[in-house]
């Protein structure tokens, strides 16, 4: 007989510890999630450099204009 599969972390899931860290553990591409207050909050991944150098660029080269 197998078991019940678990069903993926949401953002916004209540959630005990026990039951978040199951969830968790059976989810391997999902490398960010915490559980503050018994809430979920899923964080995405950090932006790289190459896209935070762009992001400056632009906004240097716009405060220019004023």
């Amino acid at each position: 007989m197998s078991s019940p599969a678990l069903a993926p972390l949401r953002e916004g899931d209540r959630l005990n510890t026990g039951e978040f860290l199951r969830r968790w553990e059976a989810m391997p591409g999902l490398k960010y999630a915490e559980l503050i207050n018994g809430v979920v909050f899923c964080i995405p991944s950090p932006v790289g450099m190459l896209r935070g150098s762009v992001h400056f660029d632009l906004g240097s080269w716009g405060g220019c204009l004023r």
